[in-house]
Order: structure tokens, then sequence, then C-alpha cells
């Protein structure tokens, strides 16, 4: 059973009684400091009891359904896909591992998983490959572009709605958020690794000059 501390117990509580709070809100509403706030609401985060929502934090419906009383719900179905990830290595054991970890993520995101199926890794030439495929569905696009930046998966069918679909203004402004911000993190690591690629290619360089010199005739 999970332990809660008495922060954390009291912030839930708190979003229970009012709803979707701001930091400030919870901490005056709690009367605790920002530092205490900010470090019990990541961990709700974490156990999955609280999720951000905009500028506010809020408990994520299954337990406010659950709390007051009502049977616990799974997330209503809106979006069904059909999803292949595939992952490749050269040492089979560590693909397997890595495969095994992300299908139990997988079963934790904020989906319903309808079907899922794994292979056992091939070896291809010099390396090994696998997959997954799974079905399943979200009650918002939002889970399911996260879901999408998340796994990267290599192909995605979709199943459901069958028919268009409008967004609200909200719900596209916080998608559109979602792909900036994995594109603006996928950006900086690339650049990052550039400029080492481009240090280690400067380092090398130097270092050939110098072997250059050494092996040289002395005169």
């Amino acid at each position: 059973m999970i332990d809660f501390s008495d922060n954390e117990k009291n912030i839930a509580k708190y979003l229970l009684d009012n709803g979707p709070k701001t930091v400030q809100d919870i901490g005056k509403g709690t009367s605790l400091g920002a530092t205490d706030v900010m470090k019990a609401v990541k961990k709700l985060i974490q156990l999955r009891v609280v999720e951000r929502d905009g500028e506010n934090y809020k408990l994520i419906d299954a337990v406010t359904t659950g709390v007051k009383g009502a049977p616990p719900k799974e997330f209503q179905q809106k979006y069904r896909v059909r999803m292949t990830i595939e992952g490749i290595s050269e040492s089979k054991g560590a693909l397997q591992k890595e495969m095994d970890v992300l299908v139990d993520k997988l079963k934790k995101a904020r989906c319903n998983i309808h079907e899922l199926s794994q292979s056992e890794p091939v070896l291809q030439e010099n390396h090994y490959s696998t997959y997954v495929e799974t079905v399943l569905s979200t009650s918002t696009f939002k889970d399911l572009i996260n879901l999408i930046i998340n796994y990267g998966p290599t192909a995605v069918e979709v199943l459901e709605p069958t028919k268009n679909v409008e967004l609200s203004l909200n719900e596209a402004h916080e998608v559109i958020n979602e792909v900036v911000s994995a594109v603006h993190y996928y950006i900086t690591i690339i650049v990052n690794l550039s400029k080492q690629a481009q240090n280690l290619q400067r380092t090398i360089e130097a270092q050939k000059v110098l072997l250059d010199q050494y092996k040289a005739p002395k005169q």
C-alpha cells in the first residue's frame, strides 16, 4: 500500500474539495510553502494521483470519481488506434529487456489497452529486431499525441472514430504545445550531440597532427 506523506494527503484533499488550483492557491489553502507544495505535487503526479492542467494542478478523473463513491471508470474511449513499435539492437538480451520495460510503461500510460503482442527478437544481418503491436484507446487527442511522442511508433492506424472529429480550441492549444515541447527537446539533444561530435573531431585532428610530428624524421 502506498504511504502518502501528510503534505501529499493535505494537497489531495484540498484539490478534491476545491478543484484545479495553481501552486500559489494550493500553498495558501494548505498553509504550505511553494517548495513543499511542488515536492508533494511532483510525487502525486508520479503516483498518477494528480495531473497538470495548464497552470493548474488537479486530481485525475479516476481518483475523483473513486473517492466520491462512484465505481472507478476506464478512460472514456474516443480515439482507438493500432500502433506498432519497433526496436533494434546488436544484443538480443538488451533488446528483449528494453522492450519488456517499454511494454510495462505502456500498460501504465493514460490509455486503455485492448490488444498487445510482442515478437521474439530476430537476427537480421548484424543486429536483432523485434516489435510490439497494440490496439489501444485514449479519451483525448492530447493523450494520443503524447503516446506517439513518448513511444515513437513506426506505424499508427486510426481505427476509431470513423468520422471527422472537431478539436476544441483548448485541446488544440494543448496538443500544439506538447509537440513544440517535444521538438524543442529533441533539437536541443541533436545540437548538443553535434557540438560534442565537432569537439571530438577537432581533438582527433589535433592528436593526428601531434602523432605525425612525432613520427616525422628528425633533422
